[in-house]
């Protein structure tokens, strides 16, 4: 016999996530808002499971073109995805894609096979993405940014969701860090070109005598050649006392309590404009550094500075007045908390479930 809290869950109305990357090291921003989806949305009536392609090519990048190979392979999950929607009874298939010109052929496939409901939830751009409307069907669009807006004017705008948000946000917001001296900066994420890491690096060269400390903590995805490259920039600007590595084992809640300010040079827009490491390292209370891409000009705004992308010298003049300044740091790092309380995960699950009921009639 099920026990009691099983039955009741198997009643509840069922929704397919479909991440085309799922599973460990959680460290890649589509794939944590699947985890968070998949973790929570049983609190808020509806019972998740993910669908998940094995041979993701995400490695490749937003730009990569498809072989004929990779589009057949692609077709077959569009088509999986639809077959498991309706073996495991799902009343809604919650797609989360970038836009792309595949995009619509994408929605009309995996909603005509399942039948079920579809909402589609854009989280960044893969080009090309012309004809990207072509054959598109869903029932409802959620956009994570109001940079992707001027493709759906009539999407819900959402935040991103991160399983590594501050779970003592509250406690935390009430009993403040200084700032440590050295202080300590913080880069966490992909090494890749487009993520800026070379700009940073520059900046901390330009800091002349300030004292800083400066980790890079490698999530594991991009180049080892670009790490590589980065590495040499160090030895050239004479940064090897100052610059730290950090594998991809961490743990991202360690790495924001041991540092003082995260800095995101630049973001992929195509992935992610609004980057799950913003709103992690505002819910730890730490002032950011973001460059003028996606959402993070307007996100990171009076918790931080921002500079134009690619300029390094900006990046040290908004570093150096961190740095230098107390009672703008402090400023700062109070209206991180603040600024990341609206972005409580819990609420963009409660909205989400809500368009759940929506578009199947349940309310």
């Amino acid at each position: 016999m099920r026990p009691a809290g099983a039955q009741a869950t198997a009643a509840l109305p069922r929704v397919l996530i479909v991440s085309t990357d799922y599973g460990p090291p959680w460290n890649e921003g589509e794939k944590n808002i699947a985890r968070v989806l998949d973790g929570t949305l049983v609190e808020h009536g509806w019972q998740p499971s993910v669908c998940s392609r094995r041979d993701s090519t995400l490695a490749a990048g937003p730009h990569h073109t498809g072989s004929p190979w990779e589009v057949a392979g692609a077709l077959r999950f569009w088509v999986d995805v639809a077959r498991a929607a309706r073996d495991r009874h799902a009343s809604v298939i919650h797609l989360l894609s970038s836009v792309s010109s595949a995009l619509g052929v994408k929605c009309r496939v995996i909603k005509r096979l399942s039948g079920a409901a579809l909402v589609l939830h854009v989280t960044g751009l893969a080009w090309p993405t012309r004809g990207y409307r072509t054959l598109l069907t869903a029932d409802r669009v959620v956009v994570g940014g109001s940079y992707l807006q001027p493709f759906f004017p009539d999407a819900i705008d959402l935040p991103p969701l991160s399983p590594h948000v501050n779970p003592r946000l509250q406690w935390d917001a009430r009993h403040p860090a200084p700032l440590a001296s050295p202080a300590r900066l913080l880069y966490l994420g992909a090494m890749e070109p487009v993520r800026g890491v070379h700009t940073l690096v520059a900046a901390a060269g330009l800091l002349g005598t300030r004292d800083f400390s400066l980790t890079l903590a490698w999530n594991g995805h991009g180049s080892a050649d670009y790490r590589r490259r980065i590495a040499e920039q160090v030895e050239r600007l004479g940064l090897d006392g100052r610059v730290r590595w950090e594998g991809g084992g961490h743990e991202p809640g360690r790495l924001y309590r041991d540092h003082d300010v995260v800095v995101i040079p630049r973001a992929s827009e195509e992935r992610m404009g609004f980057p799950l490491r913003l709103i992690e390292a505002l819910s730890y209370g730490k002032p950011v550094v973001v460059s003028d891409v996606g959402e993070m000009a307007r996100v990171a705004e009076g918790c931080g500075a921002v500079f134009r992308r690619e300029d390094a010298g900006g990046l040290a003049a908004a570093l150096d007045r961190l740095l230098g300044d107390g009672v703008f740091y402090r400023q700062c790092v109070a209206q991180a908390y603040t600024r990341a309380a609206g972005y409580e995960p819990a609420r963009t699950v409660h909205q989400l479930a809500g368009v759940y009921r929506e578009v199947t009639g349940g309310g």
